[in-house]
């Protein structure tokens, strides 16, 4: 680990610290949309489309960013760091440009809410029917 990808790593850890107690300490949060889609003008002939999964609205209204992923893809921090997997990033710009400049504040962040089907122990199952009995 270089000092790097240490600062990197604690500066994403103190955000992810940071939206969680946002998300705790704000109970009324509830979900604003769902399948947004955008279209980012990044330059005059670069525009970049996709859709938001989720954004969702504290009780002060402050807006972020919630991305579905599946079992099958796994977050990488150092992708994140080296611009290799800019999507929140992205979609956080997206918004923003929305919004407005002067709306920047109404932003607290975005997360990745990874989506996993449970997987069930069909013994402890069997061990519960059996105490059932």
């Amino acid at each position: 680990d270089s000092a790097e990808d240490r600062f990197s790593l604690d500066l994403l850890e103190d955000i992810a610290k940071s939206t969680a107690s946002i998300l705790r300490l704000n109970q009324n949060m509830t979900v604003s949309r769902q399948e947004e889609p955008f279209a980012l003008h990044v330059t005059d002939q670069v525009v970049v489309h996709g859709i938001i999964d989720r954004i969702d609205q504290l009780s002060d209204g402050s807006l972020g960013i919630v991305d579905y992923k599946s079992s099958a893809n796994q977050f990488d921090i150092g992708k994140f760091y080296n611009g290799l997997s800019p999507q929140l990033v992205t979609y956080l710009a997206a918004l923003q440009q929305q919004l407005g400049p002067d709306d920047l504040g109404h932003l607290f962040g975005a997360m990745y809410l990874h989506l996993q089907e449970p997987k069930l122990d069909l013994a402890s199952f069997k061990a519960l029917d059996d105490k059932l009995v």
